[in-house]
């Protein structure tokens, strides 16, 4: 999990915008689901990783579950927030956020999920003018 660690804290600075502004100090329980389930708990401070470890932890602010052909194909995706957006929106991806003010988050992220979703959807019927 070192490594795991190292490079996402590494790429933060690099991160998406719309993830720098989710990610702030978390208790994020995490279940990748396939032929097994694999959990993971992740602690944050700031955006950033604190540790890494497969002991869920107590009182979670964020639960996150999704399988691992849909974790598959959103880190593959040539459009990561695309994807992300699609699984949200047919439920192949399920955030749950615990408090008022992570449930504000979540809230605000899927507002802007969803104007990017919008606005690619127009962009791809909207031809260049030449």
């Amino acid at each position: 999990f070192d490594t795991i660690k190292t490079d996402y804290n590494q790429g933060f600075e690099d991160a998406p915008w719309i993830v720098k502004t989710i990610a702030g100090t978390e208790k994020i329980n995490f279940q990748i689901i396939g032929e097994s389930t694999t959990a993971l708990s992740i602690e944050t401070k700031d955006g950033k990783i604190l540790s890494i470890s497969q002991t869920p932890l107590e009182n979670p602010t964020l639960v996150i579950e999704v399988s691992e052909e849909q974790m598959t194909e959103i880190l593959s995706s040539g459009n990561p927030l695309e994807s992300l957006a699609s699984s949200l929106r047919n439920k192949e991806l399920k955030i749950e956020g615990n408090g008022i003010g992570m449930s504000l988050k979540l809230f605000l992220m899927g507002i802007i999920i969803f104007i990017l979703d919008f606005v690619t959807t127009i962009g791809s019927f909207v031809k260049p003018i030449a």
